[in-house]
């Protein structure tokens, strides 16, 4: 069954097997049927002239969606004649176009179907004796623009269902030089109506860190330039939905891409430096025979990039007196274990442990040296000074 436009503004995917010229509607496609024989280069199509021409009398604006280089193919009539500087001129199997019709129109307008209805994707069954789904986006295309802008809301329209009967959607990343996630990223639904609405969302990922978007589409292919900056003001995805019925095998509708632009979109990004800090600190005193028993120490570590490897360094630094004491007495030194190794922290924070035996000695500096092993010579420095009171 062909798409039926019912209001002035309408969005909805050609679903014909050939493409319609919006410049042909005086074509007599009626004529060529009639003549079985008939060596003229025309498709024999089940859309007949009346058709054709109805549905482009009674159009005044149709947009495409926007393409990557930010264009919007569009057709539109001049003194109610198609004109010849339109940017779009034939509507595509499976893509999406918002409409806009004349004012005064009597609904509902059919879009013709040349070459019949598109067959379902991926079966074999006959589509002409099942409902297919219709998907229709909110908009031919979405641009998001300035900085933490880089997500989008959309209503999905589903239209032509059969009440009662369940439903499968999923979406898709067609295309992206990005990566980007969609919520949810699939669902199903049993409509009371021949019509139905789902939420959903779509993000472009903070950075190219998975840790940022774990869930993100994996199958974006990055620009040669994307690190330079220009590049950032040109991040795209194309995205589609399919929706089946149950039992899930059978006739399935694809929609055209949805194109969303990210121009500049992406968050500010922060450049994070380790902080690792003594918990407790400055000062640790202990009591008791705590002076020659090892004692839990803790650092906790925040700023963190997410899931980089850390090298961390712990080492007593003690005064003259304290250090002439352990040269010239040969007693045993203060002493951290482990005093040294790597640690990386999903979420940017997390803790270092330790344990200290300061052997008697009274005080003593404790410190750690964080440092990022990625090459960018980022660290963290803290002490702890730790004092023995009435040590055994």
């Amino acid at each position: 069954m062909s798409t039926q436009i019912t209001s002035r503004f309408f969005i909805f995917t050609y679903d014909g097997k050939s493409p319609l010229d919006l410049f042909s509607s005086n074509t007599i496609l009626d004529a060529v049927l009639e003549d079985a024989n008939a060596t003229i280069d025309v498709p024999i199509v089940p859309a007949s002239s009346q058709e054709i021409n109805n549905f482009i009398a009674n159009v005044s604006i149709i947009y495409a969606s926007e393409t990557t280089n930010g264009l919007i193919p569009t057709f539109y009539k001049t003194n109610g004649i198609p004109d010849n500087n339109s940017t779009l001129k034939v509507l595509e199997s499976g893509k999406a176009y918002y409409v806009i019709m004349n004012a005064s129109v009597t609904y509902p307008v059919i879009v013709p179907s040349i070459g019949g209805v598109l067959p379902c994707s991926g079966t074999s069954g006959d589509c002409k004796t099942q409902n297919i789904p219709a998907v229709t986006f909110p908009a031919p295309s979405f641009t998001l623009e300035g900085e933490n802008q880089n997500y989008q809301y959309l209503t999905v329209g589903f239209s032509n269902l059969t009440p009662g009967v369940s439903y499968q959607y999923n979406f898709t990343n067609s295309s992206s030089n990005w990566p980007i996630k969609i919520l949810p990223l699939s669902g199903t639904f049993t409509p009371q109506l021949a019509q139905h609405n789902i939420n959903a969302y779509v993000m472009f990922a903070p950075s190219l860190n998975d840790l940022d978007c774990p869930d993100c589409f994996k199958n974006y292919k990055l620009d040669p330039d994307y690190k330079e900056f220009f590049a950032q003001n040109n991040l795209y995805a194309s995205i589609q939905v399919n929706i089946v019925a149950e039992p899930f095998d059978v006739c399935s509708s694809i929609s055209s891409t949805l194109p969303i632009r990210c121009k500049s979109c992406l968050p500010k990004k922060t450049e994070l430096y380790p902080i690792a800090k003594f918990e407790g600190g400055p000062k640790l005193v202990l009591s008791g025979d705590c002076g020659s028993q090892t004692v839990p120490i803790k650092v906790n570590c925040t700023n963190f990039d997410k899931g980089k490897a850390y090298k961390y360094t712990f080492s007593i630094t003690e005064d003259d007196l304290v250090a002439a004491d352990i040269v010239y007495s040969g007693k045993a030194a203060p002493v951290v274990t482990p005093d040294t190794g790597i640690v990386g922290f999903g979420d940017g924070v997390g803790q270092i442990s330790t344990l200290l035996n300061i052997n008697n000695y009274s005080p003593v500096i404790v410190k750690i040296l964080v440092e990022a092993q990625d090459g960018t010579n980022k660290t963290s420095t803290d002490f702890l000074t730790v004092e023995c009171s009435n040590c055994q």
